[in-house]
């Protein structure tokens, strides 16, 4: 039922998905007010071209899907996830020598992945900054959480320390 759930955890299946905006705009709807949709999946550095979309081996290694990163980042902000935070990332090694060679042979030996782990909120937009800026507001993590004593990570640019004040943007 639309507007129930909490937290949507997901781990690397919308790169699997064909209409990745449908997925995202789905879960938005899923979410209460202020719920979370945290997810791992695989992007690529730059549009993956369609010969390499169609391929089935790449298909079945989760690459054919991945989308670039600043167009998942539009489309989460399309469908209403106005401010996506990157929690952490990391290159795939491609270790398989017949991925390798479609790639190569597609003339896109350069075209990099990553594994991405993101966190999207079900926000009022008309309460959000449309871009972080820093206009003298600070926080301190006072260490509540109880797996969290000493710090938490919001994002991979927000590290809260117990007790240190941390300069933030109105939306953080």
């Amino acid at each position: 039922e639309e507007g129930t759930f909490d937290v949507i955890i997901s781990n690397c299946v919308i790169n699997l998905c064909t209409d990745k905006q449908a997925v995202l705009d789905h879960c938005l709807k899923l979410l209460k007010p202020g719920g979370e949709m945290y997810f791992s999946d695989v992007y690529a550095s730059r549009r993956v071209p369609q010969t390499l979309q169609d391929d089935p081996v790449l298909w079945g290694e989760c690459l054919s899907g991945a989308l670039y990163w600043n167009d998942f980042e539009n489309l989460a902000r399309k469908v209403g996830f106005h401010d996506p935070r990157l929690v952490e990332d990391a290159p795939i090694t491609i270790s398989n020598k017949d991925v390798q060679q479609c790639i190569s042979e597609a003339g896109q030996g350069d075209l990099e992945f990553y594994s991405a782990t993101y966190r999207l909120w079900n926000l009022d937009s008309t309460k959000l900054e449309p871009h972080c800026e820093d206009y003298g507001q600070a926080v301190a993590y006072k260490g509540t959480l109880p797996r969290y004593p000493s710090g938490w990570t919001l994002d991979k640019h927000h590290y809260f320390e117990k007790g240190r004040l941390v300069l933030v943007c109105g939306n953080t």
